[in-house]
């Protein structure tokens, strides 16, 4: 077995680890610090999360890339309901992260041949908006709120400062530094 990434829950008592078991990866539950044995968690869009990556978890909400649909979209599970549905329909949609306040999710997709990076409501995916002007990806939140960082397609830091409560506002992303990350 081989390990992929994780994401943790906000009081930092459980993760989600992504796991490759028999070359295919797979989400599985831990309670940190337990001795209880890590669970495979199988949501609808991708059973065990075979073929899937989660991305963030926010709360009750697990946002991940869904296996079975073949154009990389973005699901969210509920863990205290069970709903299990799509919130980004592809094409190539990843690099998911909900903003601290839980109301906007980040996210790049690759629809216009290139990677952008896009904002849309959290949890319903109702609106949305794209925030790079030249490309972008793999979208990350300031943990104080007010701010999102990209990687620009020539591999600069980005910040688009952000706001708004019902409607998501930002600023012009402006650089902040050039950084030697090889693989986009």
């Amino acid at each position: 077995d081989q390990a992929g990434n994780a994401v943790f829950s906000h009081d930092g008592g459980r993760a989600l680890l992504g796991l490759y078991v028999e070359a295919l990866l797979g989400s599985w539950m831990t309670e940190l610090a337990s001795g209880v044995e890590p669970r495979e968690l199988k949501p609808k869009h991708a059973p065990g999360l075979r073929g899937a990556r989660p991305y963030d978890w926010h709360q009750a909400w697990i946002v991940y890339e869904g296996g079975d649909t073949g154009a990389r979209s973005l699901h969210v599970l509920d863990l205290s309901s069970g709903d299990d549905r799509t919130i980004v329909e592809g094409p190539g949609a990843s690099f998911a992260a909900v903003s601290p306040d839980g109301r906007w999710m980040a996210y790049s997709a690759d629809e216009t041949g290139q990677w952008d990076v896009y904002v849309t409501s959290f949890p319903d995916g109702e609106r949305r908006w794209r925030i790079s002007t030249a490309g972008g990806h793999q979208p990350r939140w300031n943990p104080r709120g007010g701010e999102l960082f990209f990687l620009s397609s020539d591999r600069r830091l980005m910040s688009v400062r952000t706001s708004g409560l019902d409607t998501f506002q930002w600023d012009a992303p402006r650089e902040l530094f050039q950084t030697a990350i090889v693989d986009l």
